[in-house]
């Protein structure tokens, strides 16, 4: 396969057995799959066997080393890309929370402004008014109550406590008791005296039962007033907030979508990959 007369030097050498090896060898594929065929003519079978192997093992290694470099390159950028897709989704993320923030579109905690919140807080405001009416009415009620009053055949609903509901059932009885005595004993005598003391005395702790009612009543409206207010001015305060910031709501949108856009293009891409 490789005689020659001459002597040649290495580099000529090198370009004969080359040349002669071109000459010598063939390369076919099969047209019924992607095996190829490696056939090397000379006189010495087993040296055409030996450089058809050798052929094969050094076309394998060379094309390892190809997929090995182009899998690490297309890797390199792989990483790169979404390393820039991932930048790119903080970036507009962080443009976000950066406009809503110089931009007073968010609350204490947070949360963007929007009209479910001035919905939510119309509501509380409601609830307080309607709280504020009924305390109002209630304490309008007690103040005009005398204990003659409470002690009617009718009890008033805000006074049906279980302390108010005891002291008539005790009012009832030593009344009774002392209008007996009164029927049988005279004015001055000790133990009628001792009734109606002790009558007396149930009349005294339902007035200071009364007035430990209103007292309380009237601490719960003025709660009730105040919570009222700062719901007013929390109202207002979101309502003319929302009617300042229209345009920047129409801006903070857009750069909503961006994000959105942003991170679908870098979850695409990290199926792919």
């Amino acid at each position: 396969l490789f005689s020659t007369d001459a002597t040649p030097d290495a580099t000529t050498r090198e370009t004969l057995l080359l040349r002669n090896l071109y000459e010598h060898l063939n390369v076919e594929r099969s047209t019924k799959n992607y095996i190829f065929n490696i056939t090397v003519d000379s006189r010495d079978p087993e040296k055409s066997a030996f450089i058809a192997n050798t052929v094969s093992d050094v076309f394998r290694e060379e094309q390892g080393n190809i997929q090995s470099d182009t899998a690490k390159r297309a890797t390199e950028a792989l990483t790169a890309r979404l390393n820039d897709l991932r930048a790119g989704v903080e970036d507009a993320e962080n443009a976000v929370q950066k406009f809503k923030a110089e931009n007073d579109l968010v609350d204490v905690q947070g949360r963007l402004i929007s009209d479910d919140e001035i919905t939510r807080t119309n509501d509380e405001l409601t609830a307080a008014r309607n709280q504020t009416i009924r305390l109002n009415a209630q304490a309008a009620s007690i103040r005009s109550t005398s204990v003659e009053g409470v002690l009617g055949n009718t009890l008033p609903e805000e006074f049906r406590s279980g302390v108010i509901v005891a002291l008539r059932s005790q009012y009832g009885a030593l009344k009774q008791q002392a209008d007996g005595l009164a029927t049988k004993l005279g004015p001055r005598h000790p133990q009628l005296i001792q009734a109606q003391s002790q009558v007396s005395g149930i009349r005294t702790e339902i007035r200071n039962e009364l007035q430990r009612i209103a007292s309380s009543v009237q601490t719960e409206l003025k709660r009730s007033q105040q919570q009222e207010q700062e719901l007013t001015a929390r109202l207002n305060q979101l309502k003319a907030r929302t009617a300042s910031n229209n345009e920047d709501m129409v801006k903070l949108r857009e750069l909503d979508r961006e994000v959105a856009a942003k991170r679908e293009v870098n979850e695409a891409f990290l199926l792919r990959a």
